[in-house]
C-alpha cells in the first residue's frame, strides 16, 4: 500500500521484499519483489487479548481507575516496551483508552474492555487442563491442602474459576477446585494428595497456561493466591456448572477488579 502510494506520487522507494521503484528525469526503474519474499509490516496486533498481549489488558483491568504511563505497564505486565506501545496505541485507536496528556492515559470504560476480552477469549486454546478425582469433598480445605503441597515446590500456581470467585464474592458453592499451574507436580505429590487422573469431570482441575502472565496480578485471600478478578470472570464464562452465574455475581460485586 505504501509503495503504491509512492509510485502514484512519482517518489522513489524500495521495500524489504526487494521491490524497487526509482524515478528520475528520463529514467525509470521498476523491479518486482524477490522470489520467496513476503515481508509485511504489521500495523496492528493480530490479537490484543492473546499471549503476552493479554498481560497488558489484564494489568489495565486490575487497576481500572488508574492513570497509566507506558513505562508503568512495561514493569507491571512484564512485557516489552515495543509490545506495550503497540497495544496501547491500538486500544486508544479503538476507543478503549484515552490520553490525558502526551504520556498518560486511562481506560474509558472498563466494562467495555472486559466485554471485548471475553468475546475474543478462547480458554481451551490457551490452556491445557488435567483433571483429577479426590475423596476430599470440602472445596476450601481441598484448596488449602493443594496450596500447602505446592508451596513446598517451585511450581507457580493461582486459583481461578469457582473457588476463586467464591472466595472473592460467594454465590454458588464451588463444584470444582481449579487453578493455574506452571507445570504438573511430580507423581509423588499427586499420590500424597490422593489424586487420580481422569479424562473428564473430576473435582480438581489443573490448568497449564500457554502464557505465564496469568500468574501476574494475583492476590491473596485466606492465604490462597487467586488469579486477577477479570481473569477469574473470563475463566468461568464457558464452564457450565453455574459458572456463568458465579461469574456475573463476581462482576456485579462492588469490589470487582479493584486493587
Amino acid at each position: 500500500m505504501f509503495l503504491d502510494t509512492c509510485q502514484q506520487r512519482h517518489v522513489s522507494v524500495a521495500d524489504l521484499n526487494g521491490q524497487v521503484y526509482l524515478r528520475a528525469r528520463n529514467f525509470l526503474l521498476s523491479l518486482p519483489s524477490l522470489p520467496g519474499r513476503d515481508i509485511r509490516f504489521e500495523q496492528e496486533p493480530r490479537n490484543i487479548f492473546g499471549g503476552k498481549s493479554a498481560r497488558i489488558v489484564r494489568s489495565l483491568l486490575s487497576d481500572p481507575k488508574r492513570t497509566w504511563r507506558q513505562a508503568d505497564l512495561v514493569l507491571r505486565a512484564g512485557a516489552t516496551s515495543g509490545l506495550v506501545s503497540r497495544i496501547v496505541t491500538h486500544l486508544t485507536q479503538q476507543g478503549y483508552l484515552k490520553k490525558t496528556d502526551a504520556r498518560r492515559f486511562h481506560i474509558v470504560s472498563p466494562p467495555a474492555l472486559l466485554d471485548a476480552w471475553a468475546q475474543a477469549d478462547d480458554f481451551a486454546r490457551r490452556t491445557t487442563t488435567h483433571r483429577f478425582t479426590t475423596l476430599n469433598a470440602d472445596p476450601l480445605r481441598l484448596a488449602k491442602t493443594i496450596s500447602s503441597a505446592l508451596a513446598k515446590t517451585k511450581i507457580q500456581y493461582a486459583f481461578t474459576q469457582w473457588i476463586a470467585a467464591w472466595l472473592r464474592q460467594p454465590y454458588t458453592e464451588p463444584p470444582v477446585v481449579s487453578l493455574y499451574i506452571s507445570h504438573l507436580p511430580p507423581q509423588a505429590i499427586l499420590d500424597q494428595l490422593g489424586f487420580q487422573a481422569v479424562g473428564d469431570a473430576g473435582r480438581v482441575w489443573f490448568h497449564v497456561p500457554s502464557d505465564e502472565g496469568v500468574f501476574r496480578e494475583t492476590r491473596g485471600v485466606q492465604d490462597l493466591p487467586l488469579a486477577a478478578d477479570a481473569q477469574i470472570y473470563l475463566d468461568l464464562l464457558e464452564t457450565g456448572l453455574r459458572g456463568p452465574e458465579q461469574a456475573q455475581a463476581l462482576r456485579d460485586w462492588p469490589g470487582f477488579c479493584l486493587p
